[in-house]
């Protein structure tokens, strides 16, 4: 209350005043499951506070609010946001300049971070079949079965994730997907597979988080031969890219030299 009493005092530039509300209400909610209070009334508490929000401090609470719920905290949760996701109208005209469906994405979103924290794979699932599939819900199955070492199940989602981030129309992408997809190929016993993904990454973007990714993949016995691979490879890419990856790799002689031979566009550019 003191918070949004004084919200329109404060420049909250920096979101501090947002992280600071963020965990009164965690606090809230664990104080509450101490005292043992009703389950089912700390969820509606919580869903009217973020239908009230005039400051935005509940912006996506949800995420914050499952990683104190308790199990059973999580289920008088997800029951409310369930019934909200099932009154949504999908053919709800437009209003306010959102789309017709705002709503019904919008609990479907809470509701996969609920199914999330809860780990329930096959809700999970359900929920994406009757909304729609993104890559990051690929990579969500993904990481919970790998979780559950069932490496091979994982693998699949994140070959599914990838595809869907080529597919026209599909919102989002998964940043993690191609570092997963050479994690769980390691750890299935194909590792030569890993490693050419992470050098196909490498030859896209040569750049020092690509280098230290195909590292990873590369037998100890053919790391100085791989280098020179690598440091050759990114002699032509964009000089601010490979002066960070020379510098770490003490390519400091290659490094004098390119910067001889650069345009004088590419050095006022660094």
């Amino acid at each position: 209350a003191g918070c949004n009493e004084k919200a329109e005092e404060i420049d909250d530039s920096s979101g501090s005043l947002g992280v600071f509300v963020e965990s009164l209400f965690c606090g809230w909610i664990k104080a509450r499951q101490a005292a043992d209070s009703d389950a089912g009334e700390t969820a509606r508490m919580l869903l009217g506070w973020m239908d009230s929000d005039d400051y935005g401090f509940c912006y996506r609470l949800e995420r914050e609010a499952v990683k104190v719920l308790t199990k059973k905290g999580l289920s008088a949760f997800a029951s409310q946001v369930q019934a909200r996701f099932d009154a949504a109208d999908r053919t709800e005209p437009q209003r306010e300049g959102r789309d017709s469906n705002h709503r019904h994405r919008y609990w479907g979103g809470v509701l996969k971070t609920i199914y999330a924290a809860q780990r329930d794979v096959d809700a999970y699932v359900s929920l994406c079949e009757a909304t729609e599939l993104l890559p990051v819900d690929c990579e969500i199955l993904a990481e919970i079965l790998q979780s559950r070492s069932k490496p091979d199940q994982a693998l699949a989602w994140v070959e599914r994730g990838l595809e869907l981030e080529h597919t026209p129309g599909v919102r989002g992408k998964s940043y993690k997907l191609a570092e997963m997809k050479r994690t769980l190929l390691t750890r299935l016993g194909h590792g030569s597979e890993a490693l050419a993904s992470a050098w196909s990454e490498f030859e896209q973007y040569p750049c020092r988080p690509a280098y230290d990714q195909l590292m990873k993949y590369v037998p100890k016995g053919e790391r100085a031969a791989w280098h020179d691979k690598a440091i050759d490879a990114s002699a032509q890419a964009d000089l601010r890219a490979i002066i960070e990856l020379w510098l770490a790799t003490q390519e400091t002689e290659r490094l004098v030299e390119r910067l001889r031979t650069a345009s004088h566009q590419e050095l006022e550019s660094l």
